[in-house]
């Protein structure tokens, strides 16, 4: 990708790509492969809310409402996050304040300040907000979609106001540590306004100053799987304007591939056109239609094929039938070559836009180097070989492994 590439004393690995697509931007991310799966199921609750706990203390001497006024004027912000399966930071800044982003990332990975104020304060603005949305109905369509696909899994379940009290800071503040401990088995990655001679001392002393060693981490398999077979939950709730809301999820195994990351996208897009023609123009039945094809390499090749959409609850089971025969019809006959063709065509010009774009480089090159994707050399001619037959077999591969579940919240008048 035309990057450089220095490995530091501590074991980090940087890579810097400087281009000159905006004068005004330098963008970083780091990665390292654990996250909250190397976590006990029985910190459930604490890794929850982690990624807004992390962050009330600030760093250093600053707290988190000194911080932004010490850094008046300037733009540099850096924010990290613990997910499922990796630990990052994010940053970014103007060239003339890469110096303050470095100090932001030193400072956010080895002084992370504890403030029990204003942990309290969050502990009870979180109360609040989570007691307002309990009253909302799709809440209660949330819970019931993730108690179908998961059980009860811990780790599934979503944070509620009475769980509050249950948030440990010191523990989350522990776990928060632990993940960033060792700074080696990071891999930086810089793109754009930069200048190597400005950025290599400060690399070598912000980064390589923090504490690392040659041990490398991966993820592991907690075990939250999503059900498999045919499953469908039908419940009703009051509202003051009754609607249905219906979302039909297919899952299984799939092969984390950038072909079939290729596939997925083009089906979702293609899909997309399908349902916008037969449930919202020939139906009238909603006002759009959400299609979302996801792959995934945690906690193995797997695939999300997700339908959803809002309607009368006169119309259930007639336009849950237009959804499953979309789907039949694409993995029997595969889909129009127009329709294939206006996805490829969209996705071309996007990919040819994206050359210009810090952000496309900034994930094309931590793709690689942490997840051995290479998302950009040859995509074009990926895309372009891709037939309407592959994208047929593609979809009887996933739609064949039968795992669907269907929940439908269907409304009825407030009595």
């Amino acid at each position: 990708f035309g990057e450089t590439i220095w490995t530091l004393s501590n074991g980090a690995k940087v890579l810097v790509k400087k281009t000159d697509f905006k004068e005004d931007e330098i963008i970083f991310t780091a990665t390292s492969k654990g996250g909250s799966s190397l976590v006990d199921d029985k910190d459930a609750i604490n890794i929850k809310a982690l990624n807004e706990v992390i962050s009330v203390g600030g760093v250093g001497n600053f707290s988190a409402t000194d911080l932004p006024k010490m850094l008046a004027g300037k733009k540099a912000s850096v924010e990290a996050s613990v997910g499922n399966d990796s630990e990052s930071l994010n940053g970014q800044c103007s060239p003339k304040d890469l110096e303050s982003m470095m100090q932001l990332t030193y400072l956010t990975v080895a002084a992370p300040r504890v403030d029990n104020e204003a942990f309290q304060s969050y502990i009870e603005r979180a109360k609040a907000m989570l007691a307002n949305r309990e009253a909302h109905p799709m809440t209660a369509f949330s819970d019931s979609l993730t108690a179908a696909m998961y059980g009860k899994h811990p780790r599934a379940q979503r944070l509620t106001a009475a769980m509050m009290d249950k948030v440990n800071y010191a523990r989350i503040m522990e776990i928060y540590k632990q993940r960033f401990a060792n700074m080696g088995d990071f891999t930086f990655t810089f793109v754009g306004n930069v200048d190597m001679n400005t950025l290599k001392p400060m690399v070598e002393q912000y980064i390589a100053s923090l504490p690392g060693n040659p041990k490398k981490e991966n993820f592991r398999d907690v075990k939250m799987y999503p059900r498999q077979g045919v499953h469908k939950n039908l419940f009703e709730k009051e509202m003051k304007t009754p609607k249905a809301t219906i979302y039909s999820i297919y899952t299984g195994k799939l092969d984390y591939t950038i072909e079939n990351k290729l596939k997925m996208s083009i089906l979702d897009q293609i899909m997309d056109i399908v349902y916008t023609k037969t449930i919202r123009e020939d139906e009238g039945g909603t006002y759009g239609v959400s299609v979302s094809g996801r792959t995934s390499l945690y906690p193995y090749g797997s695939f999300t094929f997700l339908i959803g959409f809002d309607t009368d609850p006169k119309q259930i089971d007639k336009l849950l039938a237009k959804v499953k025969q979309g789907l039949d019809e694409i993995s029997k006959d595969g889909p129009s070559d127009e329709n294939l063709n206006k996805v490829k065509e969209y996705m071309l010009k996007s990919y040819a836009e994206a050359q210009r774009d810090n952000g496309h480089w900034l994930n094309a090159i931590d793709d690689y180097h942490t997840w051995g994707i290479d998302s950009q050399n040859g995509y074009d001619a990926k895309i372009n070989a891709i037939t309407s037959k592959d994208i047929k077999e593609f979809a009887a591969k996933l739609f064949a492994q039968k795992n669907e579940v269907d929940v439908i919240m269907k409304g009825i008048e407030k009595k």
